[in-house]
């Protein structure tokens, strides 16, 4: 009798040790999945609260980055008379930002894209516009200036008050011809 006693006392203590750790590995995946809940929840609200534009942004830069690959529409800068033009092409992606200095976070002032949401109505407020390509520029002209390390310099020209703007376009969007 008293080793019977003895059996299931130790029954239970071994078995509520098994239960424990038992508890204890549950508890500890419930945490790593409310952990992961929780990251997936400020995800999507934060995707939630951009704006309009962050979200054009994101897209139409991921259509940009994807076609790195394939061939790009390039804006001309023809050296003989430093005018640059981009004409657009439907089978070509391009999206050239002008900033007012050579910094990619500066403002931006020009937009030149193939993307229908960067261009009507001018959802990034720049300054000088937003356009297909520069055979829609009206009274504006853009002029090469000069190359800042990864960056080209240019003036863009109203037409109708004179007003010279300096420009920076990415380098690599642009290609030299004489």
């Amino acid at each position: 009798m008293r080793n019977s006693i003895f059996f299931i006392a130790i029954f239970f203590v071994v078995a509520g040790c098994v239960e424990s750790k038992t508890n204890k590995n549950s508890l500890v995946a419930s945490e790593r999945t409310d952990k992961i809940k929780e990251k997936n929840i400020q995800k999507k609200n934060s995707l939630i609260s951009k704006s309009k534009t962050d979200n054009i942004d994101y897209v139409n830069n991921q259509a940009i980055i994807n076609d790195k690959g394939n061939e790009l529409n390039k804006a001309i800068i023809v050296l003989s008379d430093s005018s640059i033009f981009l004409t657009a092409n439907i089978k070509l992606d391009h999206r050239i930002f002008g900033f007012s200095e050579p910094n990619k976070r500066s403002k931006r002032m020009l937009l030149l894209s193939v993307f229908t949401d960067d261009v009507e109505n001018n959802p990034f407020d720049c300054e000088l516009g937003a356009y297909y390509d520069t055979s829609n520029m009206q009274n504006m002209k853009i002029k090469y200036i000069s190359t800042t390390k990864d960056f080209v310099k240019a003036k863009v020209i109203e037409l109708n008050s004179g007003k010279l703007i300096t420009v920076f376009f990415e380098k690599n969007y642009f290609e030299f011809i004489k």
